[in-house]
């Protein structure tokens, strides 16, 4: 689900200056778009699901961005 995104950007990001074109720049479409306590919010997303062995590997990042487009906050997990 979702498409694969690089992991070693997610530390590029920068609070107050990383802009939604540099993020389209680095990590590409979000996979989803949304509000949240209204504020703009991307989400990428990349889970793999397997009959044997792990089951499942996920990899999240999320982000928050102000009234100029550029980032307040994010977040990011994986388990891959």
């Amino acid at each position: 689900v979702g498409r694969s995104f690089p992991p070693d950007r997610v530390t590029s990001i920068t609070r107050g200056s990383t802009t939604k074109s540099e993020l389209l720049g680095h990590f590409g479409m979000p996979y989803r778009r949304g509000i949240d306590d209204g504020d703009s919010t991307w989400t990428w997303v990349h889970y793999k699901f397997r009959l044997f062995g792990e089951h499942m590997q996920t990899r999240d990042l999320i982000v928050t961005f102000d009234d100029t487009g550029r980032v307040k906050s994010y977040t990011y997990n994986s388990s891959f």
